[in-house]
């Protein structure tokens, strides 16, 4: 028996997200789940049309149902992290992990983590809660990766190297070895850190700079 599961957000990822879903045959999705929004009840995803309810309209079906599933698709950092901080203890969020993904080694997920198409994941990794990865990441050895970052498509995060929480990390990014990320911290697409990244700063260009 299928798992009914809902989508926060609307937008461009989560009709993404419909489509990784569908790879996925234990999860039936049921609507999205967006702000109250008085232009759009329905969206197209796939050449399906999905109903959109508003989070108080979910909330209380989570509580007539006593739990509901869902999986936040969201792409910034900040609205994913205030959409699990409510409904949190509400209902399940699974680990939404596309077929495609490889781990060859040893890796520890906690909750709410998206991961798409094509990613690859080495040895002695430890990730955190409510992170998205975008297609084709690279993860290497003996990285720990916290919770609420957005990595987006195609980057490389060498071995050893520690990323906080609520980070934003460009397409084709890449960090070297040994590095350190902080918290709150955006990385533009394709650039690559070689120096350690404290927290709440934009960083850019090849070598990668601090934007002030």
């Amino acid at each position: 028996m299928k798992q009914d599961i809902y989508i926060f957000g609307a937008g461009g990822l989560g009709k993404e997200t419909v489509c990784l879903l569908q790879d996925l045959p234990q999860y039936n999705v049921v609507a999205f789940v967006d702000k109250d929004d008085i232009t759009r009840t329905s969206v197209v995803a796939n050449g399906i049309r999905f109903p959109i309810i508003s989070e108080m309209a979910f909330e209380k079906r989570c509580m007539e149902d006593r739990r509901g599933c869902a999986v936040i698709a969201i792409g910034k950092p900040g609205p994913r992290f205030s959409v699990a901080q409510r409904f949190g203890d509400l209902c399940l969020f699974p680990n939404i992990i596309h077929p495609s993904v490889d781990f060859v080694g040893q890796v520890s997920l906690g909750r709410g983590n998206l991961i798409a198409h094509h990613c690859f994941f080495t040895d002695n990794i430890q990730i955190g809660d409510f992170n998205y990865f975008n297609v084709f990441n690279y993860v290497g050895h003996d990285v720990v990766i916290g919770s609420y970052n957005s990595i987006l498509p195609s980057c490389n995060i060498s071995g050893c190297v520690t990323v906080g929480n609520r980070n934003l990390i460009g397409a084709q990014a890449f960090i070297i070895e040994g590095k350190h990320v902080g918290n709150g911290n955006s990385i533009g697409a394709g650039s690559v850190v070689l120096k350690p990244i404290e927290d709440c700063s934009t960083w850019v260009g090849v070598p990668a700079k601090e934007k002030l």
